[in-house]
Order: C-alpha cells, then structure tokens, then sequence
C-alpha cells in the first residue's frame, strides 16, 4: 500500500519545471502494486500503462486530509505561486515559466483594481528563504498586492479556502483548489512559443485548449475572458460547471474515506 500512496502524490506534476517518474521508466518496464490511489481517472489509465493493479480514484490525499473551512471573502484573489530556485538543468524552461507568471501576474495587478479585488500571492517557500519574495519584488514594480509565505503544512490550503477566486499557472494545489469546487482559474501558457503539451489543463485528460475557467494560450485577452466569467459566474452555475469536470482533474474524497475504508478491510 505504500506503493500506492507514493503513486497518488506524483500523478499531476509541473513537468515544465522538474522530471518525474515518466522520464525514468518505459511501458515495458510493468510493475504491479495491489492498489493506485489517483487523482483522476485520466492519470490512473496512464499509470495502468506501466503499473498493474486495482485502479481508485480518491484525489490527493493531503488535499483530503486538510478540511475546508467556510471563512470567504468574495473579493479576495488568490494567485498560487510556482516559483522555485534555478535548477541545475532545464534551466530555459524555467526561465519561461518565470516569465510567463510574471504575465499572469502583471495582468492581475491590473484586473484587480478594476474588479474591486485585493490579490495575494500565495508563497510555495516558507519564512526561511526570501528568494521568492525577492523575486516579485523585482519584477512586480507596478501594483498593489500582498505575498503571504507558507507557514504551516496546511497554511496554503486555507489560504484558498478564503479566496474568491483562485489563480493557478499549472500547479498540482490549483488542481486541488478544482477538487474543492473553489472558483479556480487556470492560465497553463502551454501555447507559447515553445509548446509544453504535458502543461495543457487537465493532462493527460484532453481538454480543449480554452474553456469556462481555463485557457491554455499566452494572451491577455484570454485571462481577461477567463477572470471575467469567474467573477461573474453564480454559485450554482459553478456547482453545475463542477458536476462536469472537476473529478476529471481532481476528485475530492474528504477525510479519504476510501482509503481508510480499504484499512479497515485489509486490516
């Protein structure tokens, strides 16, 4: 079983950024565990490719385990911050995903003031490194916003509990931001000028390069189009909108309740 635990938190990566477990296997390559525990279906099937084993659908298991609380502030948005320090390869992929959420970045600073929203970025360091602080301080000259490091093993969890609408480049706590039926926007840049397309919204699943809260293009116009549906958008239109795709990129098992009923049998 602790194959599978492993396997439930690797399933959606920012393979723009760092390798992962696709790189360093083949379908020849068939290993089996007793049980997957996955975040969607689409990634599960995939798995099943080099992994043989009972297939369940439970979501992330830390996104699970940390409760939702109910505090919310309707003008709050939250950007979730994927930055990281220089790696020691694929240095010009991370160079562009810098780029491109300082994009994302600058145009929130502009929508927010017009929308009568306040943002917050949403730090991946915590207090002990400023490296991340000082970077948007460089870059982000033009605005008024507030970074928020992380704290807790839980802090960035509730920080999107809070927002009213949450932006994400391509990050695994975006997607779970979706399991959580938070009013989530997803901004991938995939179809820039250097094509990612294991960044496209919801990989493995195929989705079209733009819908109601996601767009995979590097235009303006399109965060705007994006934003402007999420800020308008009523709550039960959005729980409609989530009946339809959220367990495709995240599905929510609160408590992990699958996990722990499988415990118990086993036990």
């Amino acid at each position: 079983i602790a194959s599978c635990l492993v396997g439930s938190e690797m399933c959606i990566r920012d393979r723009s950024i760092v390798d992962d477990v696709f790189d360093s296997i083949t379908e020849n390559e068939l290993f089996f565990v007793d049980y997957m525990f996955v975040h969607n279906r689409h990634i599960g099937l995939l798995y099943k490719r080099y992994i043989d084993g009972c297939l369940v659908v439970s979501g992330s298991f830390i996104n699970n385990h940390i409760a939702s609380t109910q505090v919310l502030d309707c003008d709050l948005v939250v950007y979730i911050s994927q930055f990281r320090d220089k790696p020691n390869n694929n240095v010009q992929s991370w160079t562009e995903c810098l780029e491109a959420m300082v994009s994302i970045l600058d145009f929130l600073l502009d929508w927010c003031p017009r929308n009568g929203k306040s943002l917050i970025i949403c730090g991946a360091q915590d207090d002990s490194k400023c490296t991340e602080k000082e970077f948007y301080d460089k870059n982000l000259k033009n605005g008024d916003y507030e970074y928020v490091p992380r704290r807790t093993f839980s802090s960035s969890y509730h920080m999107i509990d809070r927002a009213g609408i949450v932006v994400t480049f391509c990050s695994t706590l975006g997607y779970e931001s979706i399991g959580r039926r938070k009013k989530t926007a997803v901004f991938t840049c995939s179809r820039s000028k250097n094509e990612d397309l294991d960044r496209s919204f919801g990989w493995p699943a195929k989705f079209p390069d733009a819908g109601p809260f996601w767009t995979n293009y590097y235009d303006i116009v399109e965060f705007a189009r994006v934003m402007d549906y999420l800020n308008s958008v009523s709550d039960s239109e959005w729980g409609e909108l989530m009946a339809k795709y959220a367990d495709d990129v995240m599905a929510y098992d609160p408590a992990n309740s699958h996990f722990t009923a499988l415990l118990e049998q086993l036990l």
